[in-house]
């Protein structure tokens, strides 16, 4: 009764994948994330064969990009009423006075049943703490089988810690879909708040402040490990320019990986 799915953040290049001999599809971009819903072709209880094909031999870029799987597989176990793959966008503005977020939540949700299907999303704002901030229910929706539903939310935060480098806080929204009170599926984001600024007198202005940026322009491949590098050393490298005083990073020349741009917002 559950629904499957398998994504691969990285594979250079051309990656064509099968599951048990159906083929799933193709990702050109040896960068962009790939998923697909494999509940249709498994075998339960039984073995499954996940055959993936790369094409290295054209290039996206003058630089070394390695090739094969380098960056995680994940493989994503849900209810069939679930928050769809990157299925929120949690954005916000702040008051003038900046002791004040209004906060939009945008959610996605994917109904890999065969049947329509009701539900309720809770999204609950939770602090570094663990402790809740503020809740709100969007109740009385539908999706139909084998699509995709859109809600958006909207609430307000007072006097919100702000994220900034030198003091990086963080929030998550919870966002849980529920059916009869029950929870089917939890599905979490990580969020902060904060004014970015760009004035053509004084600069780049971060929560009312002018802050120079100091940055770097760093190619995603590291000595010894090539294009496959471990979390541990993507924060080791992180913490490293921070000490030199960086606090700006142009990832060069292709979108960066997850776990690079969740150590940035956490440091």
């Amino acid at each position: 009764g559950k629904h499957f799915a398998i994504q691969f953040d990285g594979i250079f290049r051309d990656a064509r994948i099968w599951v048990n001999g159906f083929y799933l599809g193709n990702e050109p971009s040896g960068y962009a994330t790939q998923g697909y819903d494999i509940s249709e072709y498994l075998n339960y209880g039984e073995e499954n064969l996940v055959c993936v094909r790369v094409d290295a031999t054209a290039e996206e870029g003058w630089f070394y990009e390695g090739a094969g799987i380098y960056r995680h597989v994940w493989l994503d176990v849900t209810s069939p009423v679930h928050v769809a793959p990157f299925g929120t966008f949690v954005h916000s503005t702040l008051s003038d006075s900046f002791d004040t977020a209004f906060v939009t939540v945008e959610t996605s949700v994917r109904n890999g049943s065969a049947a329509p299907a009701d539900y309720t999303l809770r999204h609950t704002l939770v602090d570094a703490n663990g402790h809740t901030v503020c809740s709100a229910l969007v109740s009385g929706q539908s999706v139909l089988a084998k699509a995709e539903s859109h809600t958006e939310r909207n609430f307000t935060v007072d006097k919100p810690l702000l994220w900034s480098p030198s003091d990086p806080y963080l929030y998550k929204v919870l966002t849980e879909v529920l059916q009869d009170a029950v929870v089917l599926d939890t599905y979490e984001t990580t969020v902060g708040f904060r004014s970015a600024v760009f004035d053509a007198d004084q600069g780049f202005l971060l929560n009312g402040k002018r802050l120079e940026l100091k940055g770097v322009n760093l190619h995603q491949d590291h000595a010894g490990v090539g294009a496959a590098i471990p979390d541990a050393l993507q924060a080791f490298r992180l913490r490293e320019l921070k000490k030199i005083g960086v606090n700006a990073y142009r990832s060069s020349h292709n979108p960066m990986t997850p776990e690079m741009l969740d150590g940035s917002m956490r440091m």
